[in-house]
C-alpha cells in the first residue's frame, strides 16, 4: 500500500440540514487507484434526538463505515475515528428523526 503527498488532510465542507436525509453523500469518491480514509467526524445536532449512520457507496449500496451514533438534543462531537473505505467509493450518512443537524469530516486520500 503506498501512501502518496495525497496523505494531506482536508475538511469536507460542512452539510447542514434541517430534517433528517438519506444515503447523503459528504465526499465524493476520490477515483480509480484510490480510497478516501475519513480520520475525524464532526457533527452536532438540534432539537429532536436521533442516529447517524455513516455510509461507503451511498448511491450504489450502502456498506456501514462503523457503529451508528446516537445524537442527543443540542449536542456537538468532534470524534476520531479510521473508516478506511474500499477503492473509488464515496463517502455519507443517514439520518434518521435528527432535525437541525450538521455533518462533517476529516478525511485524506490515499493511492492504492
Amino acid at each position: 500500500m503506498a501512501i502518496t503527498d495525497y496523505r494531506t488532510v482536508h475538511n469536507a465542507a460542512p452539510h447542514v440540514e434541517a430534517g433528517a436525509v438519506t444515503l447523503h453523500e459528504l465526499v465524493a469518491a476520490p477515483g480509480h487507484g484510490k480510497r478516501l480514509v475519513i480520520t475525524r467526524l464532526l457533527f452536532s445536532n438540534g432539537a429532536t434526538a436521533g442516529t447517524l449512520a455513516f455510509l461507503a457507496d451511498c448511491p450504489g449500496t450502502p456498506v456501514p463505515c462503523g457503529p451508528t451514533w446516537y445524537a442527543p438534543i443540542n449536542k456537538s462531537e468532534s470524534l476520531p475515528c479510521l473508516f478506511v473505505l474500499g477503492e473509488n467509493l464515496d463517502f455519507g450518512f443517514t439520518s434518521v428523526t435528527v432535525t437541525s443537524h450538521s455533518v462533517s469530516c476529516e478525511y485524506y486520500i490515499e493511492a492504492l
